[in-house]
C-alpha cells in the first residue's frame, strides 16, 4: 500500500494557485492515490487527468464529501472544471480497471471579487479603494518606470502589505493581485522594446 493511498496521508501540494502537474499510478495493490491542496482565494479550478493506460476516475473532496467527479470510460481522459471557494480540497484518483499510470494537471486562478456592499467589512473596503487606486499606477510604473506612479505603486503596496501584516486577507490578495499587475506590464515593456 503506497504512503498516499489515504485521505489521512495525502500528498500536501500545499496552496495551489497557478499549474502542478504529477505522475504516478494506480493498481490493485494501490487503488486509490490522495493529493490534498489549499485555495488562498476564491478560484477558478480545473484538473485534467490523461496518459492512462487503463480506465480510472477522479473525484474533488471537500468536508469527506464529493463535490465534483468525473467516471468516463476507457482511457479517456477525465476532467473536472468548477469555481472553488478558499479552503481545504482532497482529489482522489481511483483504479477502475487493471493498473495505470496517469499525469495529473491541476490549475487554480484566482478570480477577482467586484465589491459587494453587504459583506466586506469597512477595512476592507478600504484595501478594495487602495488598491484600486494603485492599479493604475503599478501598470505605468511597470511599463514606463513613471517616477510619480512609481511612487504611489510604493506608497499603496506599503499601505497594503502592513495591512497583510496584521491578518487582512483582502489586503494581502489585493497586494498579489497588484505585484502580479506591476510584473505583467514590466513583460509587456520588456516586449514592446524589441
Amino acid at each position: 500500500m503506497a504512503a498516499d493511498d489515504r485521505v489521512s496521508s495525502a500528498r500536501n501540494i500545499g496552496v495551489l494557485n497557478g499549474m502542478r502537474t504529477f505522475r504516478n499510478s494506480v493498481g490493485l495493490r494501490d487503488k486509490n492515490d490522495y493529493y490534498t491542496l489549499s485555495i488562498a482565494r476564491r478560484s477558478s479550478f480545473n484538473l485534467l487527468l490523461n496518459g492512462l493506460q487503463n480506465n480510472a476516475d477522479v473525484s474533488l473532496i471537500q468536508n469527506g464529501q464529493a463535490i465534483a467527479s468525473s467516471s468516463r470510460k476507457n482511457r479517456n481522459p477525465e476532467r473536472i472544471a468548477t469555481t472553488l471557494e478558499a479552503g481545504t480540497y482532497y482529489v482522489r484518483v481511483h483504479q477502475k480497471q487493471g493498473g495505470s499510470k496517469y499525469r495529473l494537471s491541476l490549475k487554480a486562478t484566482p478570480l477577482f471579487q467586484p465589491i459587494s456592499p453587504e459583506q466586506p467589512t469597512s477595512a476592507d473596503l478600504f484595501y478594495n479603494n487602495v488598491f484600486l487606486s494603485g492599479t493604475a499606477a503599478a501598470y505605468d510604473c511597470g511599463l514606463n518606470n513613471n517616477p510619480t506612479s512609481c511612487l504611489e505603486f510604493q506608497n499603496v503596496s506599503s499601505v497594503l502589505s502592513s495591512g497583510c501584516g496584521q491578518g487582512n486577507q483582502t489586503a494581502c490578495s489585493l497586494l498579489l493581485e497588484l505585484t502580479e499587475i506591476e510584473g505583467t506590464a514590466r513583460i509587456i515593456g520588456m516586449i514592446q522594446s524589441f
